[in-house]
């Protein structure tokens, strides 16, 4: 799958669970920056690290 399909699809994907595009896009860039680039790390479980991370930020704000 292309970058820009895997970017597309954790952005649906927090979009299904109420999170806007807005508050996902950072926080993706973020983790791709973390973790080298490796999607897999962030597309396990659902994209749990994304969610987490997202929620952490939240909780932090």
């Amino acid at each position: 799958m292309a970058p820009h399909s895997r970017f597309n699809s954790a952005v649906q994907a927090m979009r299904d669970i109420g999170i806007p595009s807005k508050t996902v896009k950072p926080v993706l860039r973020k983790l791709l920056e973390l973790y080298d680039d490796n999607w897999a790390l962030i597309e396990e479980e659902s994209y749990r690290a994304l969610a987490d991370a997202i929620f952490e930020q939240q909780d932090s704000q």
